[in-house]
């Protein structure tokens, strides 16, 4: 039975390691062995960032950090872990990293909702603000987020940040990249299509210290324990 993901719209997973001259010469290599899935870039004297426009993915490497970026993932966000994890892995081999000085996994997720934005708000803030004082904020709530770090129990932390969110707030806090698109009219069309309202949530994932060889099995359970903790919020959200 195929396990239901929750909807991510962006996703981002973060490595950052110890400065090393050997990024220059491998990042080339990398490219050309990827160059199938990745057929374009963009290259600096200092980066490379090879780029799936077709899927919207990317990945970028500099001497000190590497990322991978994808939005609206269709093959579903747990997939596109293997395959950051693939191109990581690979780059970790050819630089000989033995140590990442911290993993983050960033997820933006878009939960399609049935009321209005007011309503959203209204519903948010009774189910995620209720002891909000309203006579020391001498008016009415207009928009609210829910903020919380938290420590996991497996070890490694998170911020959250959930939110009904309006179509014009999401675009201009969840990162996007216009030429990381087919064309300008694709990226267009993205917009035209997301909805007017979501219920947002926005979970930054990460480590640090993280030797490379509890790296792959440690993104996987910040994946799945994040997706968990988004469905379950939503949940809550919409729980009577």
């Amino acid at each position: 039975m195929a396990v239901i993901e929750s909807p991510v719209g962006c996703l981002v997973v973060d490595w950052r390691y110890d400065p090393s001259l050997a990024v220059y010469s491998a990042m080339d290599r990398l490219g050309l062995e990827f160059r199938e899935q990745f057929a374009d870039w963009q290259r600096t004297p200092l980066t490379l960032e090879l780029r799936d426009k077709k899927q919207v993915r990317r990945f970028v490497m500099a001497h000190n950090r590497t990322f991978y970026h994808v939005i609206s993932p269709l093959d579903g966000a747990s997939s596109e872990i293997d395959k950051a994890l693939q191109l990581f892995n690979r780059l970790a081999e050819l630089i000989e990293v033995r140590h990442v000085r911290r993993v983050a996994l960033r997820q933006w997720f878009s939960f399609k909702v049935q009321e209005p934005f007011r309503e959203l708000t209204r519903i948010s803030q009774k189910k995620f603000l209720a002891q909000a004082p309203q006579e020391v904020l001498q008016g009415t709530i207009d928009d609210m987020s829910y903020v919380v770090d938290v420590i996991h129990g497996e070890g490694w932390g998170y911020s959250l940040r959930a939110a009904p969110m309006l179509k014009e707030q999401w675009f201009q806090v969840v990162p996007y990249q216009e030429e990381a698109f087919e064309s300008s009219h694709a990226f267009d069309s993205h917009k035209d299509v997301f909805p007017e309202a979501i219920f947002y949530v926005d979970i930054d994932a990460h480590k640090d210290d993280v030797p490379l060889s509890d790296m792959n099995l440690l993104l996987r359970s910040m994946r799945t324990s994040t997706d968990k903790i988004a469905s379950d919020l939503n949940a809550f959200r919409k729980a009577k």
